[in-house]
């Protein structure tokens, strides 16, 4: 009996992922209906994996909170650096501009007879000079973030509208980028922009529920009663989605 109980428990994840085979799984229903104790262990098992997505979420923020915290910590030592690097002695300044200024007139000496050899050169790409480009992107999209989560909705559209985020970001970042791009929107009553911004996530994507969740909200703010329900009842049928509950409540209201 315990041996038979342990192979159903083994198939819970498979089983709430929509993995197993359709025999397997009337197998499974067939036995929850037929051993209480496995129908509860089913139950607890749903409940740790709410747990332990809501400890996941936690600890991502922790970790966000963290990584801003850092890169301020950086900015604000660089700016120091900066800062005191410019404090030097007044003689010196002189001194150098003095050399700046013998350099000068050697290099005008010479000017005239490379002019068109310096116009045969292109102007290097901006890419050249702003070092490792990847640093610079992955910060653009924590000070985005940082701004979604000051509630700055109008700034955040503002920015990616005019200052796009570069697609390696985008596609690193797929759900993240999408669930705030459309949550911005439905912030900000931009409903048929959030519906489709927020569809774009995929049901195997970490923020899938999250984002399922918005368009909900979404639906329910523009009035749109028949989408309304119609994803009310897709959350109903996701027993581990962290808001299943009240999924239920609403759609028995309505």
């Amino acid at each position: 009996m315990k041996e038979s109980l342990a192979k159903y428990i083994a198939l819970f994840d498979q089983y709430l992922d929509g993995n197993l085979s359709l025999d397997a799984i009337h197998g499974l229903e067939e036995a929850l209906t037929l051993y209480p104790n496995l129908a509860r262990a089913l139950e607890e098992h749903i409940d740790a994996r709410r747990a332990l997505r809501v400890e996941g979420e936690q600890q991502l923020k922790a970790s966000f909170k963290h990584r801003l915290e850092e890169r301020d910590k950086r900015r604000k030592n660089n700016i120091e650096q900066k800062k005191a690097s410019r404090v030097i002695p007044l003689y010196l300044k002189m001194v150098s501009s003095l050399l700046i200024l013998i350099g000068c007139a050697v290099f005008f000496t010479q000017i005239v007879n490379k002019d068109k050899e310096i116009e045969s050169f292109e102007d290097p790409s901006i890419s050249y000079f702003r070092g490792n480009d990847s640093d610079v992107a992955e910060d653009d999209w924590k000070e985005l973030l940082h701004l979604f989560s000051e509630k700055a909705y109008d700034e955040f559209l503002d920015r990616l509208a005019n200052h796009p985020i570069e697609s390696s970001i985008i596609k690193k970042h797929y759900g993240q980028y999408h669930l705030t791009h459309g949550v911005s929107y439905y912030r900000t009553e931009q409903y048929n922009l959030a519906d489709k911004t927020l569809q774009k996530i995929p049901s195997d994507n970490a923020y899938y529920d999250q984002a399922l969740w918005f368009r909900i909200l979404n639906a329910k703010a523009s009035g749109n009663q028949d989408l309304f329900k119609e994803l009310l009842q897709l959350v109903i049928k996701t027993p581990d989605h962290y808001h299943h509950k009240t999924a239920k409540k609403w759609l028995t209201k309505k």
